[in-house]
This record gives C-alpha cells, structure tokens and sequence, in this order.
C-alpha cells in the first residue's frame, strides 16, 4: 500500500498509512478503510503494484 502512487507520482507512503488507521477498529473495517483510502488517493492512476494489507485481530482477555 506504502507503494501506491497518485496521478502526480507521489507515494501513499507510511505516514498516510498510519493516519488512516482508526483505533478500535476490527481487522476487517481497518482493512476496508485503509483500501477505500488508497484507492481514493491514487485516483486515475495506473496501479504499480500489488495491494497487500495484512491485519492481525486480537482479543483483550479482562
């Protein structure tokens, strides 16, 4: 996702990565969020490269 580019050449890059995560969110809606995100930033451009978004879901034991 860092690698995707928009119609200027410019990368998503980490920090916009990070900027779109939300706290709280499950795996599956950070997901979605962050692929809407980088979809939405590289607009018209042609895609460079694969988009992989690991996500790992976990469950606080009280």
């Amino acid at each position: 996702m860092t690698e995707a580019f928009d119609p200027d050449n410019r990368p998503y890059g980490s920090e916009r990565l990070l900027g779109a995560l939300v706290r709280g969110d499950s795996a599956a809606a950070a997901c979605h969020r962050l692929l809407d995100d980088v979809r939405r930033f590289a607009g018209e451009a042609p895609q460079s490269d694969d988009i992989t978004i690991p996500a790992i879901s976990r469950q606080r034991e009280d």
